[in-house]
């Protein structure tokens, strides 16, 4: 029996799921030279492949066809993604199993990679699996450079500088099945169809104990350009990894720190000022001064980025990716206060592990902003 299986999780994407098994045949020949070494006795050999998919455009017949072409096996499973990392693992009974996206493309040396690091003598002893980067795969154009300037995929790079993380995307992540079996898997009653923030949860779960999640920086799988290239989409994307951070945060109180999340802070603080008005004198114009908070937020940094780099275009680019990190940070605050965890505004994991935590800057210009509106708002309530 191999000790790895790769367990794919597939939506109605017959192009990216052939890209992928593509890249996975040419990864295969980089192990040819490893396998009548020690690797092969260890069964870090050609890895057992599953692709669980659903299908709701009548694509199931293409999608088998591409698994059978490439000697894969097909599993049908439900919509929900962590219900199909669940039947992954319960099918699968392999010591480790590697979870990919459909949507990724692995590089030439991901395999390589994660066998040199599981025939580390040290690996069983200090960490619960491993993670590779995944880095955004995606043409030059607008979007690319709005997502390198708002930061908020730097998470998905964290293997590339950390060595033991607490958590990783599950686009790339390979994990000890008995371990994962022992907590749980992955939570279907919290996170339902709409994906973000399942994997933070279930490996807050998985590195409860002292071993982590290890960073293996030359596994790398790119992410398909096609899911990535639209504005509006990007928007929705990370108002759901907000949420998403939000409610695994919430499941896992032990794990969070406090922070200072300056952007939820403010934005709240607004809101609560705002009610004053409204409750005590019915003055219902206060109701603008959460939207005035974040116009005027908008304008600081505009006016920050311009006088700092002198250039229209630069600070137009660079205050409109910070739509990016709004979104999240919104998506953080909704759940939070629907869950009734409004601490949950102020505490997370440290801002090197969450993509929740990439608020904002925290700049002097920001406290001016929210002095500013404070001061207004109160001060309409009296002379109104």
């Amino acid at each position: 029996m191999n000790k790895v299986a790769i367990a794919i999780t597939a939506e109605d994407r017959p192009k990216e799921l052939e890209q992928l098994l593509n890249s996975l045949d040419r990864a295969k020949l980089n192990l040819e030279p490893i396998r009548e070494s020690a690797a092969i006795a260890a069964g870090c050999g050609f890895p057992e492949i599953v692709v669980v998919g659903h299908s709701t455009r009548c694509l199931e017949s293409e999608l088998i066809e591409i698994c059978h072409r490439h000697g894969v096996r097909w599993v049908l499973g439900p919509r929900s993604v962590s219900a199909k990392r669940n039947l992954a693992l319960d099918r699968l009974k392999t010591e480790y199993v590697l979870f990919l996206d459909d949507d990724c493309v692995a590089s030439p040396g991901l395999l390589t990679s994660y066998v040199d690091a599981l025939q580390s003598s040290t690996f069983r002893d200090l960490f619960v699996g491993a993670a590779g980067p995944v880095l955004l795969d995606i043409s030059p154009g607008l979007q690319a450079n709005l997502l390198r300037r708002s930061r908020m995929m730097d998470s998905f790079s964290l293997p590339c500088r950390v060595s033991h993380l607490e958590w990783a995307p599950t686009a790339n992540l390979l994990v000890e099945r008995r371990h994962a079996l022992d907590v749980g898997g992955f939570d279907e009653r919290h996170f339902g169809l709409h994906p973000g923030g399942e994997d933070l949860e279930f490996c807050l779960r998985l590195t409860s104990g002292e071993r982590r999640i290890q960073g293996v920086p030359g596994a790398i799988a790119n992410h398909n350009n096609e899911t990535w290239n639209s504005f509006v989409g990007n928007l929705r994307r990370f108002w759901l990894y907000g949420r998403g951070a939000a409610r695994a945060l919430a499941l896992n109180p032990d794990r969070r720190r406090f922070q200072l999340r300056h952007f939820e802070i403010g934005l709240l603080v607004i809101c609560l000022v705002s009610a004053f008005p409204i409750l005590f004198k019915g003055c219902w114009r206060a109701v603008f001064w959460p939207v005035g908070f974040v116009i005027l937020t908008v304008s600081v940094r505009w006016l920050a980025h311009f006088l700092r780099s002198w250039s229209l275009r630069e600070s137009l680019l660079d205050t409109t990716a910070s739509a990016f990190t709004v979104a999240c940070s919104l998506g953080h605050i909704f759940e939070a206060v629907r869950l009734g965890d409004v601490t949950g505004v102020v505490k997370g994991l440290s801002s090197d592990d969450s993509p929740a935590d990439r608020s904002v800057p925290f700049r002097p210009m920001l406290i001016v902003t929210l002095i500013v509106s404070v001061v207004t708002a109160w001060t309409v309530w009296f002379l109104s």
